[in-house]
């Protein structure tokens, strides 16, 4: 079969829809998958290195993940074509005669990722934001395969990127009234001239691919790159899923599965982004206020900081200052107590020393000597000391007023001891004798012999 693009001056003759290798069918589909597949793993692998992840787990994912593509492909479309294998369902593990979905591929492989993550307890989005990389990859390269099975186009136009099918070679039902009234017939085989709608996928993909490899850079939160995959596939797919003409329908009715499948993931994950980039930019936005402020306070700080340390040093002086003249104030207190104690013990002692008539207090004991003068009938005159015991009581009570008085009077006098007044005695005998007043004391009988006895010396 021939397949011609007439405004780019174009044709490929030849172009077969499956290739035989080793005595077995291959289709041209199948080989395109496979090599994107290949190219996909190899893409991941190297953006997992790059971005410090474990390649092991990125790889056991994305064989998850083919696994899980493959089987959601191939059930998704068998269900939207169920009476094509109700009669024969075995017909279903017929993966070489084609019949796949892309959504289930996708709907598929994102199951299957989700129960290794969780299975091997690894984040699922920061997972799922390497493998979508692979898997923009893969379609790119994979959409090549319609051009093979000439599938996946669109109504009919002029432009320069128009091509021309023969009309064997396309299903009846994909085929509009304005196709066959364009057809145009080389060779005696009539042509269909369409849209390549797989090649804008294809090139779409690639430039998808571009921007989210480019966004994985700096990515605002993780799983932004898997839902930016979601959503903008899904507005890619919801245009090219406007303009075909060999659609798979939902069972029952007349609309695209793959038109409704976009339209939702495009509005869906588009919200989940919009949520979700509002949330981590309000939070850049905060952390950004505290690291502004932090920068753009650190003189301020410092200026903060110098100011507190003057203002401790000048509390810690006012502090010293205060301690010292409270020690100070403490000292001269413990003085005066102690000058206060000192005086009070002086005063004491003082007032144990003064004799009985002057401190106004009658001891209970107290030895006194007396100096007795008498004249005898013989003309002579007797001298007798008498020590002795005063036991006088105590004289009456005076008021307060005769008491302040006598106190006044006394300290007005000078204080006399025993000893000065001993002395004054001794001074006053010695006048005496010297006056021949007296005789001296040994012609004089003393106190022992009585004081009636005669002396034992006459004159």
């Amino acid at each position: 079969m021939t397949i011609r693009f007439p405004k780019m001056d174009l044709e490929f003759k030849n172009v077969p829809r499956a290739f035989t290798i080793l005595g077995n069918e291959v289709t041209a589909f199948g080989i395109l998958i496979a090599i994107g597949m290949l190219l996909g793993l190899l893409l991941i692998i190297l953006h997992a290195k790059r971005k410090g992840n474990n390649p092991n787990h990125v790889l056991g994912a994305a064989l998850f993940t083919v696994a899980g593509g493959i089987l959601g492909a191939r059930l998704l479309y068998a269900a939207c074509n169920w009476e094509m294998y109700s009669a024969e369902p075995m017909k279903l593990l017929a993966f070489r005669e084609g019949g796949f979905a892309l959504y289930g591929a996708i709907l598929g492989g994102i199951l299957f990722a989700a129960l290794y993550c969780r299975v091997a307890k690894l984040p699922f989005l920061e997972i799922a934001d390497t493998l979508v990389l692979g898997a923009l990859l893969c379609q790119a390269i994979g959409r090549w395969g319609d051009l093979f099975n000439r599938c996946s186009f669109g109504e009919y136009t002029d432009q320069f990127f128009a091509m021309q099918l023969p009309l064997t070679s396309v299903r009846a039902g994909e085929v509009t009234e304005t196709m066959r009234e364009k057809a145009v017939t080389f060779g005696k085989i009539p042509y269909i001239q369409v849209t390549p709608l797989f090649l804008a996928e294809s090139i779409l993909c690639l430039i998808l691919l571009l921007i989210l490899l480019g966004n994985s850079r700096k990515r605002k939160f993780t799983g932004i790159i898997f839902y930016r995959y979601l959503c903008w596939y899904g507005l890619i797919r919801f245009g090219i899923e406007w303009f075909r003409t060999d659609k798979l329908m939902i069972p029952g009715t007349k609309t695209g599965l793959s038109l409704v499948l976009s339209a939702v993931f495009f509005v869906l994950f588009g919200l989940v982004i919009r949520v979700r980039s509002s949330l981590a930019n309000k939070r850049s936005a905060l952390k950004k206020q505290w690291q502004d402020k932090d920068y753009s306070g650190v003189d301020t700080d410092r200026t903060e900081a110098a100011a507190r340390m003057e203002e401790s040093r000048s509390l810690s002086a006012k502090e010293e200052a205060r301690e010292r003249v409270s020690a100070e104030r403490l000292a001269a207190a413990e003085a005066e107590k102690q000058s206060k104690e000192e005086k009070t013990a002086a005063e004491n002692t003082a007032g144990e020393d003064k004799p009985a008539d002057e401190t106004g207090e009658t001891p209970e004991t107290e030895n006194s000597t007396e100096l007795t003068i008498t004249e005898g009938t013989d003309g002579k005159t007797d001298i007798h000391t008498v020590e002795g015991t005063d036991n006088s009581e105590p004289g009456p009570t005076e008021s307060p007023e005769e008491e302040a008085a006598l106190a006044s009077s006394e300290t007005d006098e000078p204080e006399i001891s025993a000893q000065e007044a001993s002395a004054e005695v001794e001074k006053a005998y010695q006048e005496a004798m010297n006056e021949n007043l007296i005789p001296p004391l040994d012609e004089v009988s003393g106190p022992e012999d009585g004081e009636n006895s005669p002396s034992k010396t006459d004159e």
